[in-house]
């Protein structure tokens, strides 16, 4: 007999130790709106100090074929909306072919999690995790608008990705955030002066607007019309050059969101 609900199971390493898979609960349960198939219930499942899954509850009534993509769409929205707002190391178990994804039937609304995973020493514990909040942020950003967005912010601080590549995200979210160039020009006018202004970052003498699009350039490995090099290699994380403008970066689409969607995103 077919059960009401098929529960996808993300889970985030380094996995859960045998003798914890009791200690797994509901941190927080939030409804992902769809245009064709309905709301869909998401639980943030985990222990007292990590979040260890999400689960995608989708009714078994909806076509299977439909099931990959909500799962890929919502698993990836929650993977960008924790790094954001639970660990920027969290991380999603992976197998040589993308994420590792399992599953459960059930009549019941909300999931047993009861897989145990290889269990590596390098988890993360987090004192006070605030659940509400990531569902919040979750829930408030999955739209067309603002997926994309949040991802692109997920990928600016990832600990394993240079900063070069970072500065790219932040500059490609802004350019989706605010897409009029005259009205992305005078936002950053805003950031050109004061203490914490591009001028303070020494890298040149430019307004902000006009040094921009060759920050992209050189960070996107090309040359500037100057024909300054490109930046590349992982040392480029730790320049003394690029974190000042990207720490400035940061400031400009933050507020932005939170002038523009009311949230109160911290990225540095």
């Amino acid at each position: 007999m077919t059960k009401k609900y098929f529960h996808h199971f993300l889970p985030f390493t380094p996995g859960v130790p045998e003798g914890e898979v009791g200690d797994v609960r509901c941190l927080q349960e939030m409804i992902y709106e769809t245009e064709t198939d309905g709301p869909l219930t998401v639980h943030l499942l985990g222990r007292k100090q990590s979040v260890d899954v999400v689960a995608v509850s989708i009714p078994t009534a909806i076509d299977d074929e439909k099931h990959l993509n909500w799962i890929q769409k919502i698993g990836n929205h929650m993977f960008a909306t924790l790094r954001l707002t639970y660990t920027p190391f969290v991380d999603i178990c992976r197998t040589t072919n993308g994420f590792l994804n399992m599953g459960q039937e059930s009549d019941k609304a909300c999931p047993d999690y009861e897989v145990i995973l290889i269990h590596s020493p390098h988890g993360q514990s987090i004192e006070n995790i605030d659940a509400a909040n990531i569902a919040a942020v979750f829930c408030q950003t999955a739209n067309k608008e603002m997926t994309p967005i949040i991802a692109l912010l997920a990928e600016a601080i990832s600990p394993w990705i240079p900063m070069h590549y970072k500065i790219l995200s932040i500059v490609r979210a802004l350019e989706i955030l605010i897409p009029k160039e005259n009205e992305r020009f005078s936002w950053l006018d805003r950031y050109h002066d004061g203490e914490n202004g591009y001028q303070s970052t020494k890298f040149n003498s430019q307004l902000f607007r006009n040094a921009l699009p060759a920050i992209r350039t050189r960070c996107a490995h090309g040359g500037s019309r100057g024909k300054e090099a490109p930046f590349v290699g992982q040392a480029y994380a730790d320049s003394s050059e690029l974190h000042p403008v990207y720490s400035l970066l940061c400031r400009v689409l933050v507020d932005k969101i939170r002038q523009v969607h009311k949230l109160d995103i911290r990225l540095n």
